[in-house]
């Protein structure tokens, strides 16, 4: 009952929200796209998606005053931009073009709060950051591809580290 009353309470939060609601308007839910990425066979689920309006991502949070801090500590743009990369791999190219430039499709997050009086919000994902997170995951990968082809597994604190206040 307890959890039941959450998701209620959660969902009339969005239902509430009028640009989360737009976002949600049309689309498809837990959307799966697989596509060659980085030299390996990859997968995406992605909360929602619209057609129009880009890649929907839905967290929860235990306060939505700390949700950009939450996002960024957690790595939510690298989630983002791997599903965002990966659609475009998938669809043989960006999925949106501008006239001169290539851009990629939209991401946008709903966050919402887990405890009255649940708020929710929307965010814009940045591209500039979407696509430094695309690099580094990219980089991340070529480190996998090469642990498995060398079998050696570095841990990333071989060397000794200087602690400061």
């Amino acid at each position: 009952d307890e959890q039941a009353l959450l998701v209620e309470n959660l969902a009339t939060a969005v239902r509430s929200h009028e640009v989360a609601c737009e976002l949600l308007a049309q689309g498809v839910a837990e959307g799966v796209v697989r596509a060659e990425y980085c030299g390996r066979p990859c997968q995406a689920r992605m909360d929602w998606f619209n057609p129009d309006r880009g890649i929907v991502d839905l967290k929860t949070a235990d306060d939505l005053t700390y949700f950009e801090a939450d996002a960024r500590r957690y790595g939510y743009l690298y989630q983002l931009a791997f599903y965002q990369r990966l659609l475009a791999r998938a669809a043989g190219a960006p999925v949106r073009s501008a006239p001169g430039a290539v851009t990629y499709t939209l991401v946008h997050l709903i966050g919402i709060e887990k405890k009255p009086p649940f708020r929710c919000g929307v965010w814009l994902a940045d591209q500039d950051s979407l696509d430094q997170c695309a690099r580094d995951n990219e980089a991340a990968m070529g480190r996998l591809l090469e642990c498995e082809r060398t079998g050696l597994w570095p841990t990333g604190y071989e060397s000794p580290r200087i602690l400061m206040l």
